[in-house]
């Protein structure tokens, strides 16, 4: 996660005017989604424990691509969480 937060910053320095869905490699319904459920995300990742986690496994299963995160409402990318990275909203 550090990782991807860290290449989301330079991108945004590098890349000032470019869109954030072309940025974090979603389409637009996703990047929308992203932002509308910013509360639910940070809510979902406190109280699995995730934000401080180690588990390889479950942080792989969070931000690596697939059609929907677990344990996200439906509409959510895997992904979903690169939008926090940055602290985007």
């Amino acid at each position: 996660m550090i990782y991807n937060g860290r290449k989301l910053y330079l991108e945004n320095i590098l890349l000032p005017n470019e869109q954030d869905s072309i940025l974090m490699e979603y389409t637009d319904k996703q990047t929308k989604w992203c932002v509308e459920n910013e509360q639910n995300i940070w809510l979902h990742l406190i109280s699995e424990n995730i934000l401080y986690s180690t588990d390889r496994d479950k942080i792989q299963k969070l931000v690596n691509p697939s059609p929907n995160a677990p344990n996200m409402p439906s509409g959510s990318t895997r992904k979903s969480r690169k939008l926090l990275l940055v602290g985007k909203s």
